[in-house]
């Protein structure tokens, strides 16, 4: 038997990968019979799929003897595999829209725009109250780390981790310029692509001025484009329960339940600073005069996406349909706020995330954590919260930024424990992440009469 053949190239070489992979068929089934006969919406069945996911990813540790590294089991990797064609496979139709999706939405928006002073509002208030909510949650997440003493008398754990390298304020923005669009488009940068695009609809209102005429074709070829990407979005997005239960079983059994007894403190910390920031955005939500209640029932597409995914950038298709079609708010609007939101100005990864990893280092090596350490912190977040868009190397660059401005950046090794469990923290980071776009775009369209509260309040 040429074993090559299984191992590699079909990845199927246990029972236990057959009947996970028929397992997961069955669940699919499941799903398609109570879409079929109408039995559960489109909300309920996202929610059974999150339970199906979770339930699947245990059982699957379950069988295997709750192993501390479940990816060293041969069968688990090949079910992780085979499942990954559904979920990353997902993900990867989602990604292909997002770079088109905001192009040619942003030009939308801006032509379509009553006047220079309404983007000027629109710019300032969606980037203002991201980096304020960004703020919000490292004051959070710091109260709460010397509260429960994170990092006190923590044993120094290293890794082979070192900090990445942070350039200049300075630098970092030209990079973030557009010196080849067409580069930034093929790389998927979207920040670039924001300010490329936002030209684009600039000339095209100050050619419009001049003579309509001569860029009608083009207005018309960019509405037609938009419509044929939404319709796009909206089949793909159909397929959102059965992706949610391969992503969610992926999550759990690629990485067990053990590790979270290594760092339970931190965990706990920044669950809870979590859900202590969801209720500070659903606060600002009920003074902007909008229904929360109605916001989780609106955006639970999307919310449930972003837990499941780990992928700000990779939801912001379902959070544009969510906003758009369900809190009625106007298209433009959404699409720039949610777009740098899914790039900077993050609740959970620049405020939550980077606080407490600065303060647990701090804590670990003596050095005090006072009201000059939480000022500074306080002042890099704010300042790297939209530095980071578009650059690789995601969480790492972004907690090394105010690690190295708070001359803690030898000790990075010390976070060792922390990234073991970083991709099931990452599921809370990318929902807070992405709930904060989300409550920023609707409060933002509120304050511009952007949001059609008829539709917001609507029972869907």
């Amino acid at each position: 038997m040429n074993t090559i053949f299984f191992e590699q190239f079909l990845v199927f070489t246990g029972w236990q990968t057959g009947v996970f992979i028929g397992l997961l068929i069955v669940l699919f089934v499941i799903l398609g019979i109570l879409k079929k006969k109408e039995i559960l919406s489109l909300s309920g069945r996202l929610l059974l799929a999150t339970f199906l996911g979770f339930g699947l990813g245990l059982i699957i540790l379950f069988v295997a003897g709750m192993p501390e590294t479940p990816l060293g089991i041969v069968w688990i990797h090949e079910v992780r595999t085979w499942y990954g064609l559904i979920a990353d496979g997902f993900m990867a139709l989602l990604r292909m829209l997002v770079v088109p999706l905001v192009l040619v939405s942003i030009i939308r928006v801006i032509v379509n725009m009553d006047g220079g002073k309404r983007i000027g509002k629109l710019v300032s208030r969606g980037v203002g109250l991201l980096i304020a909510t960004t703020l919000i949650g490292a004051i959070i997440a710091i109260t709460l780390s010397q509260i429960f003493g994170l990092g006190t008398g923590s044993a120094l754990v290293h890794s082979e981790e070192e900090v990445r390298a942070v350039t200049s304020i300075i630098t970092t923005v030209l990079g973030l310029l557009p010196d080849n669009p067409f580069a930034a488009l093929s790389n998927g940068a979207i920040i670039p692509t924001i300010i490329f695009a936002s030209f684009v609809g600039l000339a095209i209102r100050v050619q419009t001025a001049k003579d309509r005429k001569i860029v009608q074709p083009f207005i018309d070829f960019n509405e037609a484009l938009y419509a044929i990407i939404m319709n796009m979005a909206e089949k793909v997005i159909g397929w959102l329960p059965y992706a949610i239960i391969a992503l969610l079983a992926n999550t759990i059994a690629s990485r067990g339940l053990q590790v979270f007894t290594e760092v339970a403190t931190f965990a706990g910390i920044f669950i809870l600073s979590v859900l202590i920031m969801f209720v500070v955005q659903m606060t600002i939500l009920a003074l902007a005069g909008l229904s929360p209640a109605k916001y989780i029932k609106n955006m639970g597409k999307a919310l449930i996406l972003a837990f499941t995914s780990r992928s700000s950038l990779g939801t912001l298709p379902v959070s544009v349909e969510s906003l758009t079609k369900n809190a009625g708010l106007n298209q433009g609007t959404a699409t720039f706020i949610t777009s740098l939101g899914a790039n900077g100005g993050m609740n959970g990864s620049a405020g939550i995330y980077s606080a407490m990893i600065s303060v647990m280092i701090a804590n670990m090596v003596g050095h005090p954590v006072d009201f000059t350490f939480i000022v500074m912190l306080l002042l890099v977040i704010s300042l790297s919260s939209f530095g980071i868009a578009g650059v690789p190397g995601g969480i790492m660059l972004t907690i090394s930024i105010p690690l190295t401005a708070l001359g803690l950046g030898e000790h990075f090794a010390l976070t060792a424990a922390v990234f073991a469990i970083d991709p099931i923290l990452d599921m809370f980071r990318t929902f807070i992440n992405v709930s904060g776009a989300l409550t920023a775009s609707l409060t933002v369209g509120k304050s511009l009469d952007d949001v059609d509260v008829v539709v917001y309040q609507a029972e869907n």
